[in-house]
């Protein structure tokens, strides 16, 4: 019975982790799969609600298991589901710096304005996708203002940058500066 109650208190603190987290866990996770934007960024106005509520439910289940001093599958139980959770709270920051780490090259910057950018996981994509294109050394988007800073190395064609943002799912580009 004691387990039971320990496995229902670690699956509610990792769903609400899941859903403080959800903007980028599992649109990361959409991503890999080649599925695109699924409309996650609805829940980030929500997020301290999530990540207070998955702190409160890990909270009491650590009391109630200190109360009851039950036995030591179910601290482990507990410390892991505190890790999964740390981690997965953790993730919209983690996914943020490194959409933003900057490059020392020297580079000739193009800022594109960005529409359809729903969440950082759309954001990393389009990231990802801007530094595959030829003569890209480095590409950092702005989640908060949807743009992107295009550094390249070599001669850079823009329609190209553009074009390669639109096939990534349903945004739109432009150049705002070369």
């Amino acid at each position: 019975m004691a387990e039971q109650k320990h496995s229902s208190w670690s699956i509610a603190t990792i769903g609400m982790a899941l859903l403080a987290s959800s903007c980028c866990v599992i649109q990361l996770v959409l991503n890999m799969l080649s599925i695109s934007c699924a409309g996650f960024a609805v829940l980030t106005p929500y997020r301290p609600w999530f990540t207070l509520a998955t702190l409160a439910t890990m909270t009491l289940a650590w009391q109630r298991q200190k109360k009851n001093h039950d036995n030591n599958k179910s601290r482990r139980v507990l410390f892991w589901t505190g890790c999964v959770a740390a981690v997965l709270l953790a993730s919209p920051e983690l996914v943020r710096y490194m959409n933003e780490s900057a490059s020392t090259l020297d580079t000739r910057p193009i800022v594109l304005e960005l529409d359809g950018l729903g969440c950082l996981a759309c954001a990393n994509k389009i990231k990802q996708g801007l530094k595959q294109v030829p003569g890209v050394a480095d590409a950092l988007v702005f989640f908060d203002n949807s743009t992107a800073l295009v550094k390249c190395n070599a001669p850079c064609a823009v329609p190209e940058l553009v074009k390669t943002v639109e096939q990534l799912g349903s945004y739109r580009a432009w150049v705002v500066s070369k």
